[in-house]
């Protein structure tokens, strides 16, 4: 008898849990509510690629920690370098890192963006930090391919940025359009490191 019992009451569990899938299968059908829920992840995903979009602010700190490793390392270049093209390419980064950085200081007072710390920038900070600790270890005879073959990884890092992160997120056309200037810059640096490089 107790066996029985128990056979009963298994069937009925059986059968309230049939009917409770068979409702939400029904009501599921076009697009599912399971199909939903197995979806939410990824629209986590992309909601927190959006929340992670740095602000205006983080986005000029970014520049400004790109130019001033960029400035550091080129003037350790023009005193440790041999090549004569790899001393012209170190003087044009400093010319032009610290035009740029001039000019990102001229948008943020004209727009009152404020330069504010984020990951990206804290990253572009200590990659530049070990590429300076690299050069300053650096030899005579392998200071020049050193110093290039940083700057063209660099270079592609920032376009990376650039293109994936910092002109999709910012909202000001003022810095969207300075940001537009930088990545012809980046690009022109890239294309000078190569051809020295080769």
């Amino acid at each position: 008898m107790t066996v029985l019992k128990n056979l009963t009451s298994l069937a009925v569990v059986g059968l309230v849990a049939f009917t409770g899938c068979s409702k939400d299968s029904g009501s599921s059908t076009a697009p599912g509510a399971s199909e939903g829920s197995e979806a939410t992840p990824a629209e986590s995903t992309q909601k927190s690629g959006k929340m992670t979009s740095l602000t205006d602010g983080q986005i000029m700190q970014v520049l400004a920690n790109v130019d001033s490793g960029e400035i550091e390392q080129a003037q350790i270049a023009l005193s440790n370098a041999t090549s004569p093209a790899v001393r012209e390419f170190a003087q044009h980064m400093v010319d032009q890192h610290t035009q740029s950085k001039q000019d990102a200081q001229q948008l943020s007072a004209q727009t009152k963006i404020i330069p504010s710390p984020s990951e990206p920038a804290d990253e572009v900070h200590t990659k530049g930090s070990m590429v300076l600790d690299k050069l300053k270890s650096a030899d005579a005879a392998s200071f020049d391919s050193t110093y290039i073959q940083a700057q063209a990884q660099q270079h592609q890092d920032v376009l990376k940025m650039l293109n994936e992160k910092l002109i999709p997120s910012a909202s000001s056309p003022e810095l969207r359009d300075a940001l537009q200037k930088t990545k012809s810059m980046v690009q022109h640096h890239i294309d000078m490191a190569k051809k020295i490089e080769g």
